[in-house]
């Protein structure tokens, strides 16, 4: 179900047209009958689930399916920030991973490690003693989205999501290399500035 990032609502005017307000009638539709789903479960049911609204990820099936005019997108690649800060998930498979997109399948970094081999108290210590994730929990996207823009990389003007800017970011290994000597001398300075994260 497509539908705008919450914190992006005071971002520009939602589209006019009558495509974008059919959507949202859909979209406000389909809200409305899950509602009306978990309020007729019993309470012992109903007390555990709750429907969450995201927007549409084109990634996986949704790829195949999903209309460009359909994502919507109000994100600014400099404004995104990791919504999963300082989180991390645990797979069916055994893999931790720093958030739940779907897109870990595709970015190596956030694979943190598998749960036979990784503890759960050495979690926080990878994921804030890897400079890259460090530097874009403490400061979001904006300064890779500027290196970017100045090596002359595609930068969309906006994005449906702030994981879409972590899969460009962290599945370009090539400018990953690029900027590694900046990205520790920036996490270093960062953190002894902070010295409580590290």
């Amino acid at each position: 179900m497509d539908c705008p990032p919450g914190e992006a609502d005071a971002g520009p005017d939602r589209q006019t047209d009558s495509g974008a307000q059919a959507r949202e009638q859909n979209i406000q539709s389909y809200w409305h009958h899950c509602k009306q789903v978990l309020e007729a479960m019993p309470e012992e049911y109903g007390a555990c689930i709750s429907v969450s609204r995201y927007p549409l990820l084109p990634v996986g099936r949704a790829a195949a399916y999903a209309k460009e005019e359909q994502v919507i997108k109000k994100v600014l690649p400099r404004a995104a920030k990791c919504i999963f800060s300082g989180m991390a998930s645990l797979f069916f498979d055994g893999w931790y991973h720093l958030c739940c997109t779907m897109y870990c399948d595709s970015i190596p970094r956030p694979r943190l490690g598998h749960m036979d081999e990784v503890s759960f108290s050495d979690l926080e210590n990878m994921i804030l003693g890897d400079d890259f994730l460090f530097l874009m929990l403490k400061e979001g996207f904006r300064w890779y989205v500027d290196r970017m823009r100045e090596f002359g990389m595609e930068v969309p003007e906006r994005v449906c999501f702030p994981c879409v800017c972590c899969q460009m970011v962290f599945s370009n290994q090539a400018f990953l290399d690029r900027i590694a000597d900046e990205v520790h001398e920036r996490a270093e300075r960062l953190r002894r500035e902070q010295p409580d994260n590290r």
